[in-house]
């Protein structure tokens, strides 16, 4: 997959048939922690028609890793396109979250993992503050884990509004 990512500068829609063919012929390169990757490299691919059953994929998966990477993958997608079927199923998956935890855990440590990543770079901070502070309030181990990562930041945190909200 590393240099499948030099599709990004082909015909979108070339691209993204190249990138279907793929991953039908071989599930199991997309169904790894490379092919994830890829997938996140690529989303600009992935027409906005598609990219909801694409990711949706990841949640219906056998693999493993399935659950987090849609989580992953939701959160990415919505970050960078903001778009409202994103947002929907985030809201809905968090509303949730105390009960349904055992259920969705995976997908929310995906989502964490995402926001938690992101969180520090400016032009994402609106978006995820608001996602990260309903994470918080999940009493998870597994969870309250993956969001810790967000104190590792080599940066420090900006004196800004939204880190005010999430500490």
């Amino acid at each position: 997959t590393q240099y499948l990512k030099y599709l990004i500068n082909c015909n979108k829609e070339r691209g993204y048939n190249i990138i279907k063919l793929l991953f039908k012929k071989y599930p199991e390169v997309r169904d790894s922690l490379e092919g994830i990757r890829f997938v996140a490299n690529i989303q600009n691919l992935i027409p906005k028609e598609d990219a909801q059953n694409f990711i949706k994929s990841y949640n219906n998966s056998s693999w493993v890793d399935g659950k987090q990477a849609y989580g992953e993958l939701l959160v990415f997608r919505y970050i960078q396109y903001r778009e409202e079927w994103c947002k929907d199923l985030i809201h809905q998956l968090l509303k949730h979250a105390y009960f349904s935890r055992k259920n969705n855990r995976n997908i929310i440590i995906g989502m964490v993992y995402t926001t938690v990543t992101h969180w520090t770079l400016y032009k994402f901070r609106d978006i995820i503050t608001p996602i990260l502070i309903k994470i918080a309030g999940i009493s998870d181990e597994r969870i309250s884990y993956a969001l810790s990562d967000v104190f590792r930041s080599r940066e420090p945190f900006p004196s800004d509004e939204d880190t005010r909200k999430f500490f």
